[in-house]
């Protein structure tokens, strides 16, 4: 077949041309960010640190961070509390989330993933709010009282996981914001040099200290912590060190006097704190009441499939509830005996 040579010149010119408009663009042509890339500059902003934050409150279900989804890390601590303490029996079979029966029997090994998953979770919470706090000290479009309020948020948080670690196991590190990979120090230690356990009750007080002192009254949504919560939670934290005066300090701060305090506590939402109807407290109809003191919001019906407290999912003694199956957390009979009633009722 005979060939025609201006087919051949024509390709050469396209191949010129080609050449041409690749090496007269901009190097930026090779520096492109993928698609969905994480930019740490798109944080350094106000809505950028909130969005951190909300990040934070997030962990407060105990879902979503490095120890993944999991049933270890819910925020009841049913496992932890009711049935090591008698009050409830693991339920379901022996082969079902096995690592409970140790708990149940105080015969618990240092690998139990209960333990593992529940550490991971609460200091992915400390360092959530530690990231917090970094990134907003660099954040230009805030004003001092904005920023001041964030930190307050960030370090109720922050007391809050150290507050559920030190429950659980005591002679526990403080993480603040100074603790990061790139600093090469997070091997943080919980003892001194003289070799005595370090008390991180001090900084856990101080971190509510500041929250009560830069929170406002009432927050522009229901489920950040408030003035008057941090003020509860304060009180709290005494009550566990059996520091009982200081604890009645604090709660008389916010207990109106209709219940034996000399306070005007209220919700974040700004009701005034009262008592409600007892099972108000579980209905979500009757969701942050006059009697919530604190309660982070979480989303449902958004695909995700683990949100709205999804790691106290087994948190319930039968197969009817948002578990599914099972049956876990079954009442004991010594828990129905402390609630016996004589003939008068």
């Amino acid at each position: 077949m005979k060939r025609n040579p201006f087919q051949y010149r024509f390709i050469a010119a396209i191949s010129l041309v080609s050449l041409s408009l690749v090496m007269s663009c901009s190097k930026n042509f090779l520096n492109k960010e993928p698609l969905g890339a994480f930019n740490p500059d798109q944080l350094m902003n106000k809505a950028g640190a909130d969005g951190l934050l909300v990040g934070a409150y997030h962990m407060i279900g105990g879902m979503g961070g490095a120890a993944g989804n999991n049933w270890a890390s819910g925020a009841s601590n049913w496992v932890f509390g009711s049935v090591a303490g008698g009050d409830s029996y693991k339920g379901s079979t022996p082969s079902d989330q096995g690592d409970i029966v140790q708990i149940e029997t105080w015969a618990y090994n240092t690998n139990n993933l209960y333990f593992n998953q529940k550490w991971q979770a609460l200091y992915d919470g400390v360092q959530r709010a530690n990231e917090v706090l970094r990134v907003m000290a660099k954040v230009s479009d805030m004003t001092d009282v904005e920023k001041k309020v964030m930190e307050g948020e960030a370090r109720f948080l922050r007391g809050h996981f150290h507050f559920e670690v030190k429950k659980m196991w005591n002679n526990v590190p403080y993480v603040d914001e100074s603790i990061t990979t790139a600093q090469k120090n997070t091997n943080v230690p919980n003892i001194d040099n003289a070799g005595n356990f370090i008390n991180i009750w001090p900084k856990i007080e101080a971190d509510l200290q500041f929250a009560i002192a830069n929170l406002p009254a009432i927050q522009t949504q229901v489920g950040r912590a408030n003035r008057s919560a941090a003020i509860a939670y304060l009180g709290k934290i005494y009550l566990y060190q059996h520091k009982y005066a200081l604890a009645k300090e604090q709660f008389d701060k916010i207990i109106p006097a209709a219940y034996g305090g000399a306070g005007n506590g209220v919700t974040a939402g700004g009701k005034a704190y009262k008592l409600v109807n007892f099972e108000d407290n579980f209905n979500a109809a009757t969701d942050n009441s006059a009697e919530s003191i604190f309660a982070y919001q979480a989303s449902v019906n958004d695909g995700s499939g683990t949100n709205g407290n999804h790691g106290d999912a087994l948190n319930l003694p039968n197969s009817a509830g948002p578990g599914g199956c099972c049956g876990f957390n079954n009442p004991t009979m010594s828990l129905a005996n402390s609630y016996k009633t004589g003939a008068d009722g």
